[in-house]
């Protein structure tokens, strides 16, 4: 007998495979939902995609399963149109209010040590973790080469403010009423693309646009601004300039393999370990308040 948990439980677990990015991900379910054997697998990837049941019955399950999880992890099967509710007695158990209340109580088990040891309820951590993603994560995106950008600023503005303090004679009082440099990244418009795909920078007396197609692969996008930057400190003589070009292709370089050997080495004091780390240094600072 399919009991209302029973039901319960796979529709949320067919909304929660329905969003993973992973394969890992996608095995971390049916752990959590004990299921280990490949039928029942196929089985709930099946009416997770909406598809009609497969009558071959000496196809091999794991190559099958292979074949499910590729199409799920692809997104594919969105096109189509093919969501549909569980085929089985009493799915429409759960009213939309009944079903979002639901998913939003559970939450993968990584997660559930976080909560805990924050002391906050998984709702908080939802909603939180939701508006990270859908409103801080894609401006972030855009953000390109958002560190490397301040860096060069702050040069240029050293370099401004040497210059300014040798005309103004020492006077601070005037250095200060100086706008601080800035480098600012421009989005095109589609009808305005600049047909080569590549970067403009147009200088300004406390300011420099960068203009860029967000078409582009990232990679390039990330090159060609680094480029521009290579540019910019030519311009302020911050770097050797005779030969503009060159030494902005070669700051390009330099400035790209910098940054991915920085991420990649994760020896970095900023950088954390593992999730636990995070969490010892925020309860740290906390109990430092607290006193």
């Amino acid at each position: 007998m399919i009991t209302d948990d029973f039901v319960r439980k796979i529709d949320i677990a067919r909304v929660r495979l329905s969003e993973c990015e992973t394969a890992e991900k996608v095995d971390k379910i049916f752990l959590e939902l004990g299921i280990t054997d490949y039928p029942s697998k196929n089985a709930l990837l099946r009416c997770c995609m909406g598809m009609e049941k497969k009558q071959d019955n000496t196809a091999n399950d794991e190559a099958v399963y292979s074949a499910y999880l590729t199409i799920l992890l692809t997104g594919k099967w969105r096109d189509n149109d093919q969501i549909k509710e569980l085929a089985i007695p009493g799915s429409n158990i759960l009213d939309k209010a009944d079903k979002k209340q639901a998913i939003e109580n559970i939450e993968p088990s990584e997660n559930e040590e976080v909560c805990r040891e924050l002391s906050v309820p998984k709702k908080d951590y939802n909603h939180l973790n939701k508006f990270y993603n859908e409103n801080i994560l894609p401006r972030m995106k855009k953000k390109y080469m958002s560190q490397l950008i301040s860096v060069v600023e702050d040069m240029i503005n050293e370099k401004c403010r040497e210059q300014q303090k040798a005309i103004a004679h020492n006077d601070v009082s005037e250095i200060r009423k100086t706008e601080r440099y800035t480098i600012n990244l421009i989005e095109l418009m589609s009808e305005r693309k600049l047909k080569d795909h590549s970067m403009r920078t147009i200088f300004f007396t406390n300011s420099a646009a960068i203009f860029y197609n967000a078409d582009i692969d990232i990679k390039t996008i990330h090159i060609s601004i680094a480029h521009e930057l290579g540019h910019l400190l030519s311009f302020h003589k911050i770097i050797p300039h005779e030969d503009t070009e060159k030494y902005a292709n070669l700051f390009a370089y330099i400035a790209i393999n910098g940054e991915k050997n920085l991420y990649a080495s994760g020896h970095s004091s900023g950088f954390y370990k593992n999730e636990m780390e995070i969490i010892e240094h925020i309860k740290a600072i906390s109990s430092k308040k607290g006193d």
